[in-house]
């Protein structure tokens, strides 16, 4: 036998429910008596007679036994009681609820942000909000920069960082961070002895890069390429952990953000002409945003990571 779908009921059969009414018909039976109802509720008792009256009317059945002493459940009104008590502390756990999220104090954000971003600073505006609103939760989306505009055009996601030149024309965006890409070595190594390193200097030695798809791999590629310099490639990853173990036990060395170097074991030096890098928060202006994912957009862009321009 195939499910009893909404649409094969005739609406006829399907009356429908006054919350008021049932409110109304639940305090009559717990005060036992239309009068005592009406001076709980501080209205007068015709108006209460009426509703309930007109409750009886729309499900077409009579509900209440009106006697002088009181008032008793018929069946259908011990029925529709059980009913009227669960329906009436849903809605008011349901109005809580939106109370709560209006309020922020409880709801979950979402936010995607590339690997090559993550860094103290970032981490420690990200721990800052959460303290700001303790009962929402974040879910951090890493993933490389053009995964993450996609995401965003296709609205898996609704906010994200990306770098300036991955930044649709309709996008609204704010820089909320700046950085400088340069490169990292492990300690000794003979790269190292230079302040700064320019482009030709790097490629005499192996790197480790970020995949494909990453932005700061395609920063480093038309930085190559303008300087007609074909780089040393031996492994390309999509996890920065990783490159940071190979560049700490082997001589490959790799390019990335200041913010991202963080290593006792690791040394950054400027890459020589500098390459500064901006993080923009990005969204799609005609999705509605939560008020939780609302509320992380106006808390990075009024307070963007150390360095961010204006």
């Amino acid at each position: 036998m195939r499910p009893i779908k909404i649409a094969d009921i005739p609406s006829a059969a399907v009356p429908p429910l006054d919350l008021r009414q049932l409110y109304y018909f639940l305090r009559v039976v717990e005060c036992g008596s239309f009068t005592r109802a009406a001076e709980e509720l501080h209205l007068a008792q015709p108006a209460i007679s009426m509703a309930v009256r007109k409750l009886e009317e729309g499900v077409g059945m009579v509900l209440l036994r009106r006697e002088k002493s009181g008032v008793e459940l018929t069946a259908e009104g011990e029925v529709l009681f059980a009913h009227a008590r669960s329906i009436l502390s849903s809605v008011q756990h349901a109005r809580a609820d939106l109370d709560s999220v209006r309020g922020l104090k409880t709801g979950s954000t979402k936010i995607g942000i590339p690997p090559q971003f993550f860094s103290a600073a970032l981490a420690a505006r990200i721990v800052e909000f959460l303290d700001h609103y303790p009962g929402l939760r974040m879910d951090l989306v890493d993933a490389g920069a053009a995964t993450l505009k996609k995401m965003l055009v296709e609205g898996h996601i609704d906010l994200a960082i990306l770098s300036e030149n991955e930044i649709d024309p309709g996008f609204e965006s704010h820089c909320v961070l700046v950085d400088e890409l340069g490169v990292v070595a492990a300690r000794g190594h003979p790269l190292l002895r230079y302040e700064t390193i320019d482009l030709r200097t790097l490629a005499r030695y192996p790197l480790a890069v970020p995949s494909q798809g990453f932005w700061q791999r395609r920063v480093l590629e038309r930085a190559f390429s303008s300087g007609n310099i074909r780089a040393n490639i031996r492994l390309e990853c999509s996890h920065i952990d990783v490159l940071k173990a190979a560049v700490r036990n082997s001589g490959m060395v790799t390019t990335m953000v200041r913010g991202a170097s963080e290593d006792a074991d690791l040394v950054y030096r400027s890459l020589s002409p500098p390459i500064e890098i901006g993080g923009y928060l990005c969204r799609k202006p005609e999705t509605v945003l939560s008020l939780a994912n609302r509320a992380l957009f106006s808390f990075f862009v009024s307070r963007p990571v150390i360095g961010a321009r204006r």
